[in-house]
Protein backbone atom coordinates (compact mmCIF):
# COMPACT_ATOMS: atom_id res chain seq x y z
CA UNK A 1 0.00 0.00 0.00
CA UNK A 2 1.62 3.35 -1.07
CA UNK A 3 1.88 6.21 1.65
CA UNK A 4 0.75 9.94 1.11
CA UNK A 5 2.94 13.04 2.29
CA UNK A 6 2.02 15.82 4.67
CA UNK A 7 3.37 19.08 4.06
CA UNK A 8 3.59 21.77 7.10
CA UNK A 9 5.49 25.30 6.71
CA UNK A 10 7.66 26.73 9.13
CA UNK A 11 6.80 30.31 10.79
CA UNK A 12 8.24 32.92 8.22
CA UNK A 13 11.36 34.59 8.73
CA UNK A 14 11.79 38.34 8.51
CA UNK A 15 15.11 40.48 7.81
CA UNK A 16 15.74 43.67 6.72
CA UNK A 17 16.22 47.16 8.18
CA UNK A 18 15.40 47.21 12.38
CA UNK A 19 16.02 49.63 15.00
CA UNK A 20 18.95 49.36 17.03
CA UNK A 21 18.33 47.35 19.84
CA UNK A 22 15.07 46.25 19.02
CA UNK A 23 13.11 43.55 16.75
CA UNK A 24 11.10 46.22 14.99
CA UNK A 25 11.22 46.66 11.68
CA UNK A 26 11.75 50.62 9.75
CA UNK A 27 8.54 51.01 7.49
CA UNK A 28 8.17 52.12 4.19
CA UNK A 29 11.56 49.51 3.83
CA UNK A 30 11.45 46.42 2.09
CA UNK A 31 11.30 43.02 4.20
CA UNK A 32 12.86 39.90 3.36
CA UNK A 33 10.55 36.47 3.96
CA UNK A 34 11.86 33.14 4.19
CA UNK A 35 10.61 29.84 5.30
CA UNK A 36 10.80 26.11 5.12
CA UNK A 37 8.25 23.39 3.93
CA UNK A 38 8.61 19.82 5.98
CA UNK A 39 7.17 16.55 4.82
CA UNK A 40 6.19 14.52 7.57
CA UNK A 41 8.57 11.57 8.21
CA UNK A 42 5.53 9.32 9.74
CA UNK A 43 5.25 5.86 8.68
CA UNK A 44 2.50 6.47 6.54
CA UNK A 45 4.09 9.18 4.47
CA UNK A 46 6.02 9.09 1.04
CA UNK A 47 7.63 11.62 -1.29
CA UNK A 48 5.72 14.21 -2.82
CA UNK A 49 5.55 13.72 -7.01
CA UNK A 50 6.28 16.66 -7.56
CA UNK A 51 8.36 19.51 -6.24
CA UNK A 52 7.14 22.44 -8.40
CA UNK A 53 4.00 23.01 -6.16
CA UNK A 54 3.45 26.98 -4.86
CA UNK A 55 3.49 28.10 -1.36
CA UNK A 56 2.39 31.57 -0.29
CA UNK A 57 3.24 33.78 2.12
CA UNK A 58 0.60 35.08 3.93
CA UNK A 59 -0.66 38.81 6.19
CA UNK A 60 -3.13 39.70 8.43
CA UNK A 61 -3.38 42.65 11.04
CA UNK A 62 -6.14 40.70 12.93
CA UNK A 63 -4.12 39.28 16.10
CA UNK A 64 -4.42 35.67 16.93
CA UNK A 65 -7.01 35.88 19.38
CA UNK A 66 -9.57 37.73 16.94
CA UNK A 67 -12.51 34.94 16.28
CA UNK A 68 -12.13 35.17 12.62
CA UNK A 69 -8.93 35.97 10.72
CA UNK A 70 -8.61 37.49 6.77
CA UNK A 71 -5.11 36.51 5.34
CA UNK A 72 -3.90 38.36 1.94
CA UNK A 73 -1.45 36.95 -0.17
CA UNK A 74 2.10 38.41 -0.03
CA UNK A 75 3.15 35.99 -2.68
CA UNK A 76 3.62 32.69 -4.54
CA UNK A 77 7.10 31.09 -3.90
CA UNK A 78 8.56 27.64 -4.94
CA UNK A 79 11.21 25.48 -3.30
CA UNK A 80 14.21 25.63 -4.38
CA UNK A 81 15.40 23.54 -5.97
CA UNK A 82 11.77 22.23 -7.27
CA UNK A 83 12.29 18.60 -7.42
CA UNK A 84 10.28 16.37 -5.51
CA UNK A 85 10.48 16.59 -1.55
CA UNK A 86 11.61 13.42 0.19
CA UNK A 87 9.74 11.42 2.78
CA UNK A 88 10.71 13.47 5.87
CA UNK A 89 12.83 15.89 4.09
CA UNK A 90 12.70 19.96 4.47
CA UNK A 91 13.45 22.34 1.84
CA UNK A 92 13.70 26.10 2.01
CA UNK A 93 11.45 27.95 -0.09
CA UNK A 94 12.64 31.06 -2.62
CA UNK A 95 12.67 34.57 -0.85
CA UNK A 96 10.50 36.57 -1.13
CA UNK A 97 10.57 41.23 -0.84
CA UNK A 98 7.57 42.16 0.61
CA UNK A 99 7.33 45.84 0.57
CA UNK A 100 9.27 46.32 -2.80
CA UNK A 101 7.41 49.47 -3.53
CA UNK A 102 8.24 50.80 0.11
CA UNK A 103 4.76 50.26 0.97
CA UNK A 104 5.15 48.96 4.62
CA UNK A 105 3.27 51.30 7.05
CA UNK A 106 3.82 50.96 10.24
CA UNK A 107 1.66 48.72 12.55
CA UNK A 108 1.74 45.46 13.58
CA UNK A 109 1.62 42.44 11.05
CA UNK A 110 1.03 38.58 11.61
CA UNK A 111 3.06 36.37 8.73
CA UNK A 112 2.59 32.96 7.82
CA UNK A 113 3.75 30.40 5.34
CA UNK A 114 1.46 27.90 3.73
CA UNK A 115 2.47 25.16 1.49
CA UNK A 116 0.71 23.65 -1.62
CA UNK A 117 -1.81 26.13 -1.58
CA UNK A 118 -2.16 24.73 -5.51
CA UNK A 119 -3.44 21.94 -4.40
CA UNK A 120 -1.11 19.84 -6.65
CA UNK A 121 0.17 17.17 -4.04
CA UNK A 122 -2.36 14.69 -2.79
CA UNK A 123 -1.96 14.66 0.95
CA UNK A 124 -3.08 12.30 4.00
CA UNK A 125 -3.95 16.29 5.72
CA UNK A 126 -4.96 18.92 3.86
CA UNK A 127 -5.70 21.27 6.96
CA UNK A 128 -1.88 21.59 8.10
CA UNK A 129 -0.56 23.50 5.16
CA UNK A 130 -0.04 26.29 7.22
CA UNK A 131 2.12 27.94 9.71
CA UNK A 132 1.01 26.58 13.20
CA UNK A 133 1.65 30.22 14.81
CA UNK A 134 1.93 33.36 12.97
CA UNK A 135 4.58 35.28 13.48
CA UNK A 136 4.24 38.87 14.78
CA UNK A 137 5.92 41.40 13.08
CA UNK A 138 6.26 44.92 14.13
CA UNK A 139 6.81 47.63 11.99
CA UNK A 140 7.67 51.71 13.02
CA UNK A 141 7.69 55.08 11.51
CA UNK A 142 10.92 56.45 10.74
CA UNK A 143 11.84 59.05 13.59
CA UNK A 144 10.84 62.67 12.42
CA UNK A 145 12.57 65.86 13.84
CA UNK A 146 11.23 69.20 12.80
CA UNK A 147 13.13 72.08 13.37
CA UNK A 148 11.24 75.40 13.22
CA UNK A 149 11.89 79.41 13.84
CA UNK A 150 10.32 81.92 15.61
CA UNK A 151 10.74 85.75 15.11
CA UNK A 152 9.38 88.22 17.89
CA UNK A 153 7.57 85.40 19.11
CA UNK A 154 5.50 84.48 16.42
CA UNK A 155 6.24 81.32 14.17
CA UNK A 156 7.81 81.67 11.10
CA UNK A 157 6.60 80.35 7.56
CA UNK A 158 8.71 78.60 5.13
CA UNK A 159 8.63 81.30 2.82
CA UNK A 160 10.21 83.56 5.25
CA UNK A 161 12.20 81.53 7.57
CA UNK A 162 15.97 80.96 6.99
CA UNK A 163 17.61 80.69 10.41
CA UNK A 164 20.62 78.15 9.57
CA UNK A 165 21.50 75.11 11.96
CA UNK A 166 24.21 73.50 11.85
CA UNK A 167 24.09 69.75 13.47
CA UNK A 168 26.08 66.83 14.69
CA UNK A 169 25.73 64.97 13.16
CA UNK A 170 25.61 67.35 9.85
CA UNK A 171 22.35 65.31 8.03
CA UNK A 172 20.29 67.08 10.89
CA UNK A 173 20.95 70.47 10.07
CA UNK A 174 19.28 73.10 7.75
CA UNK A 175 17.34 76.04 7.12
CA UNK A 176 14.52 75.99 8.94
CA UNK A 177 11.80 75.14 8.76
CA UNK A 178 13.09 71.57 7.88
CA UNK A 179 12.07 68.20 8.60
CA UNK A 180 15.01 65.56 9.29
CA UNK A 181 13.94 61.65 9.19
CA UNK A 182 16.38 58.52 9.75
CA UNK A 183 17.01 54.31 10.02
CA UNK A 184 17.33 54.74 13.04
CA UNK A 185 17.01 56.41 16.72
CA UNK A 186 17.68 60.39 16.17
CA UNK A 187 20.12 61.50 18.52
CA UNK A 188 21.45 65.10 17.38
CA UNK A 189 22.90 68.26 18.38
CA UNK A 190 21.56 71.41 17.29
CA UNK A 191 23.16 74.90 17.10
CA UNK A 192 21.54 78.01 16.14
CA UNK A 193 23.42 80.51 13.26
CA UNK A 194 23.26 83.22 11.38
CA UNK A 195 19.64 84.99 10.46
CA UNK A 196 19.52 87.84 8.88
CA UNK A 197 19.77 90.89 11.10
CA UNK A 198 17.99 89.14 13.50
CA UNK A 199 19.58 88.01 16.95
CA UNK A 200 19.22 85.04 18.93
CA UNK A 201 17.02 85.61 22.13
CA UNK A 202 16.04 83.47 24.70
CA UNK A 203 12.55 82.05 25.50
CA UNK A 204 11.07 83.78 29.04
CA UNK A 205 11.68 82.43 32.15
CA UNK A 206 14.97 80.71 30.23
CA UNK A 207 18.61 81.06 29.51
CA UNK A 208 17.93 79.18 26.04
CA UNK A 209 16.72 80.00 22.56
CA UNK A 210 15.31 76.37 22.03
CA UNK A 211 11.56 75.11 23.12
CA UNK A 212 11.10 71.47 23.44
CA UNK A 213 14.78 69.86 23.24
CA UNK A 214 15.50 67.00 25.33
CA UNK A 215 18.33 69.30 26.70
CA UNK A 216 19.70 72.47 26.49
CA UNK A 217 23.73 73.84 27.11
CA UNK A 218 23.89 77.39 26.37
CA UNK A 219 22.67 77.90 22.71
CA UNK A 220 22.65 74.34 21.78
CA UNK A 221 19.80 71.93 22.12
CA UNK A 222 20.50 67.56 22.27
CA UNK A 223 17.24 66.06 20.64
CA UNK A 224 16.67 62.11 21.03
CA UNK A 225 13.53 61.23 19.22
CA UNK A 226 12.90 57.19 19.00
CA UNK A 227 11.82 55.64 16.66
CA UNK A 228 7.96 55.71 15.30
CA UNK A 229 7.99 58.95 17.11
CA UNK A 230 7.91 62.48 15.99
CA UNK A 231 9.38 66.15 17.79
CA UNK A 232 9.85 69.69 16.61
CA UNK A 233 11.79 72.32 18.16
CA UNK A 234 11.68 75.61 17.94
CA UNK A 235 14.49 78.45 18.43
CA UNK A 236 14.00 82.33 18.67
CA UNK A 237 14.99 85.15 17.41
CA UNK A 238 14.22 88.67 17.38
CA UNK A 239 14.72 91.63 15.27
CA UNK A 240 15.78 95.33 16.35
CA UNK A 241 13.52 97.10 18.49
CA UNK A 242 10.22 98.89 16.86
CA UNK A 243 10.33 102.29 18.35
CA UNK A 244 7.48 104.90 18.13
CA UNK A 245 8.84 108.44 18.80
CA UNK A 246 6.64 111.64 17.79
CA UNK A 247 5.56 115.21 18.76
CA UNK A 248 3.11 117.47 19.18
CA UNK A 249 2.23 121.25 20.60
CA UNK A 250 1.95 120.44 24.18
CA UNK A 251 -1.48 121.54 25.35
CA UNK A 252 -3.68 120.89 22.15
CA UNK A 253 -4.97 117.70 20.96
CA UNK A 254 -3.33 118.13 17.09
CA UNK A 255 -2.35 114.78 15.95
CA UNK A 256 1.27 113.40 16.90
CA UNK A 257 3.40 113.85 14.02
CA UNK A 258 6.95 112.74 13.52
CA UNK A 259 8.18 115.59 10.84
CA UNK A 260 9.18 118.37 12.33
CA UNK A 261 7.60 120.29 14.10
CA UNK A 262 7.31 124.37 14.28
CA UNK A 263 6.42 126.30 17.62
CA UNK A 264 6.13 129.77 18.83
CA UNK A 265 8.86 131.14 21.55
CA UNK A 266 8.06 129.80 25.22
CA UNK A 267 5.66 126.74 23.97
CA UNK A 268 6.39 123.56 25.23
CA UNK A 269 6.50 120.32 22.91
CA UNK A 270 4.86 116.61 24.10
CA UNK A 271 6.47 113.63 22.90
CA UNK A 272 5.15 110.22 22.98
CA UNK A 273 6.78 107.08 22.96
CA UNK A 274 6.77 103.57 22.85
CA UNK A 275 9.16 100.06 21.96
CA UNK A 276 8.82 96.66 21.44
CA UNK A 277 11.70 94.48 21.83
CA UNK A 278 12.96 97.02 24.42
CA UNK A 279 14.34 94.74 26.64
CA UNK A 280 17.02 96.08 27.71
CA UNK A 281 17.70 99.89 29.19
CA UNK A 282 17.27 102.75 26.64
CA UNK A 283 18.74 106.44 26.65
CA UNK A 284 17.06 109.38 25.99
CA UNK A 285 18.98 113.30 25.22
CA UNK A 286 17.81 116.64 23.82
CA UNK A 287 19.64 119.39 22.24
CA UNK A 288 19.02 122.90 21.55
CA UNK A 289 21.16 125.56 19.45
CA UNK A 290 22.36 127.48 22.08
CA UNK A 291 22.17 124.19 24.95
CA UNK A 292 19.56 125.94 27.01
CA UNK A 293 18.30 123.86 30.02
CA UNK A 294 14.76 123.26 29.06
CA UNK A 295 16.26 121.80 26.02
CA UNK A 296 17.66 119.28 28.62
CA UNK A 297 14.31 118.61 30.87
CA UNK A 298 13.65 115.95 27.82
CA UNK A 299 16.40 113.92 29.86
CA UNK A 300 15.75 115.14 33.46
CA UNK A 301 12.17 114.21 33.28
CA UNK A 302 12.31 110.85 31.18
CA UNK A 303 15.59 109.43 31.43
CA UNK A 304 17.22 110.78 35.22
CA UNK A 305 17.75 107.05 35.96
CA UNK A 306 18.06 103.90 33.26
CA UNK A 307 13.94 102.88 32.55
CA UNK A 308 12.31 100.25 30.14
CA UNK A 309 9.93 101.41 27.49
CA UNK A 310 7.04 99.93 27.80
CA UNK A 311 6.10 97.58 24.76
CA UNK A 312 2.32 97.58 25.22
CA UNK A 313 1.45 101.37 26.20
CA UNK A 314 2.25 104.66 25.04
CA UNK A 315 3.98 107.07 27.68
CA UNK A 316 4.25 110.45 27.02
CA UNK A 317 6.43 113.38 28.39
CA UNK A 318 6.13 117.15 28.11
CA UNK A 319 8.97 119.50 27.68
CA UNK A 320 7.83 122.89 28.71
CA UNK A 321 9.41 126.69 27.31
CA UNK A 322 11.31 126.16 24.27
CA UNK A 323 13.19 129.15 23.50
CA UNK A 324 16.52 128.07 21.26
CA UNK A 325 15.67 128.03 17.72
CA UNK A 326 16.31 124.12 17.24
CA UNK A 327 15.82 121.60 19.17
CA UNK A 328 16.40 118.10 19.14
CA UNK A 329 15.33 115.19 21.14
CA UNK A 330 16.38 111.73 20.35
CA UNK A 331 15.32 108.44 21.69
CA UNK A 332 17.77 104.99 21.94
CA UNK A 333 16.88 101.28 22.27
CA UNK A 334 18.58 98.36 22.83
CA UNK A 335 18.70 94.43 22.69
CA UNK A 336 20.84 91.63 21.42
CA UNK A 337 19.87 92.19 17.56
CA UNK A 338 20.98 96.01 17.68
CA UNK A 339 19.84 99.51 18.60
CA UNK A 340 17.92 102.14 17.02
CA UNK A 341 17.51 105.35 17.69
CA UNK A 342 15.18 108.18 16.33
CA UNK A 343 15.52 111.98 16.30
CA UNK A 344 12.62 114.83 16.80
CA UNK A 345 13.34 118.63 15.51
CA UNK A 346 11.46 121.46 16.74
CA UNK A 347 12.29 125.08 15.16
CA UNK A 348 11.08 127.59 17.93
CA UNK A 349 10.19 131.09 15.87
CA UNK A 350 9.30 134.72 17.32
CA UNK A 351 6.22 135.35 18.51
CA UNK A 352 4.24 137.15 15.00
CA UNK A 353 2.51 139.81 17.21
CA UNK A 354 5.85 141.58 17.71
CA UNK A 355 5.66 145.47 17.30
CA UNK A 356 6.82 148.68 17.80
CA UNK A 357 5.98 152.09 18.08
CA UNK A 358 6.62 155.73 19.58
CA UNK A 359 4.66 157.45 22.46
CA UNK A 360 3.67 160.20 22.73
CA UNK A 361 2.67 160.49 18.93
CA UNK A 362 1.93 163.11 17.32
CA UNK A 363 4.82 165.57 19.01
CA UNK A 364 5.38 168.85 18.03
CA UNK A 365 9.02 169.41 16.77
CA UNK A 366 11.90 169.99 19.51
CA UNK A 367 10.06 167.20 21.46
CA UNK A 368 11.03 163.74 21.89
CA UNK A 369 9.24 160.04 21.68
CA UNK A 370 10.06 156.70 23.06
CA UNK A 371 10.26 153.80 20.46
CA UNK A 372 9.42 150.66 22.12
CA UNK A 373 9.01 147.11 21.50
CA UNK A 374 5.94 145.37 22.90
CA UNK A 375 5.46 141.13 22.84
CA UNK A 376 9.09 140.67 22.16
CA UNK A 377 10.47 137.64 24.51
CA UNK A 378 12.02 138.63 28.12
CA UNK A 379 15.75 138.86 27.48
CA UNK A 380 15.72 140.16 23.96
CA UNK A 381 18.31 142.70 22.94
CA UNK A 382 17.57 145.81 20.76
CA UNK A 383 19.28 147.72 17.70
CA UNK A 384 17.56 150.66 16.47
CA UNK A 385 18.12 152.82 13.12
CA UNK A 386 15.82 155.74 12.01
CA UNK A 387 14.97 158.79 10.97
CA UNK A 388 17.09 161.45 12.71
CA UNK A 389 18.51 158.94 14.85
CA UNK A 390 21.41 160.40 17.22
CA UNK A 391 23.34 158.24 17.39
CA UNK A 392 22.22 156.76 13.91
CA UNK A 393 22.24 153.08 15.83
CA UNK A 394 20.77 153.07 19.37
CA UNK A 395 20.24 149.75 21.17
CA UNK A 396 17.51 149.02 23.85
CA UNK A 397 14.23 148.42 24.41
CA UNK A 398 12.15 152.09 25.09
CA UNK A 399 15.26 154.52 23.18
CA UNK A 400 14.22 158.00 23.18
CA UNK A 401 14.72 160.67 20.02
CA UNK A 402 14.19 164.64 19.73
CA UNK A 403 12.95 165.92 16.51
CA UNK A 404 14.13 168.92 15.58
CA UNK A 405 12.26 169.12 11.98
CA UNK A 406 8.60 168.14 11.04
CA UNK A 407 7.69 165.54 9.14
CA UNK A 408 6.63 161.59 9.32
CA UNK A 409 9.41 159.92 11.61
CA UNK A 410 10.26 156.25 10.76
CA UNK A 411 12.22 153.65 13.12
CA UNK A 412 13.40 150.07 12.63
CA UNK A 413 14.08 147.66 15.38
CA UNK A 414 16.20 144.13 14.68
CA UNK A 415 15.28 142.35 17.75
CA UNK A 416 17.28 139.04 19.00
CA UNK A 417 15.93 136.68 21.56
CA UNK A 418 18.21 135.02 23.99
CA UNK A 419 17.66 131.81 21.61
CA UNK A 420 19.15 133.18 18.92
CA UNK A 421 16.19 133.68 16.97
CA UNK A 422 16.27 137.57 15.48
CA UNK A 423 13.46 139.57 13.39
CA UNK A 424 13.36 143.21 11.92
CA UNK A 425 10.54 145.09 13.10
CA UNK A 426 9.23 148.43 11.03
CA UNK A 427 7.53 150.77 13.32
CA UNK A 428 4.32 152.21 13.40
CA UNK A 429 5.35 156.28 11.49
CA UNK A 430 5.68 159.03 14.07
CA UNK A 431 3.97 162.23 12.89
CA UNK A 432 6.23 165.30 14.07
CA UNK A 433 4.27 168.47 13.75
CA UNK A 434 5.22 172.55 13.31
CA UNK A 435 4.86 175.07 15.27
CA UNK A 436 3.89 178.66 13.89
CA UNK A 437 5.89 181.57 15.10
CA UNK A 438 3.66 184.97 14.66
Amino acid sequence: MNGRPDLTASAPTPSGSTFPGTSSFVANVPIRLNGTVFNSNEAWSANTSRGDFENVFQVTLSAPSASSRSWAELGVVSLWPNNPLAKGGSRAVQELEWGGDNSIAAGTYYLRLCADTSLDIVEKNEGNNCTERSLPVTVVSRPTLNVQSKLNGVLSTTNNANATITASPTAFGGTTNYSRSADTDINATLTPGAWSDYALVPVQNTSSPWESCTSVSGNNCTVNVPGGQSKTVTVNYQSKPDLTFELRKAGTSNAFQTTPLTLTYGEGVELRYQGARCNTYYSASATGTAGSSPAMSWSDNVASSPKTISNTSLSTATVSNLTNSTHTFTLSCTNSAGAVSKTLTVTVGLPSNISCAASPNPIFIDNSSSWTVTNAPSGSTYSWTGTDFNPATKTGNGVSQTYGTAGTKTATAVITASGGQTATITCSPLTVNGRPDL
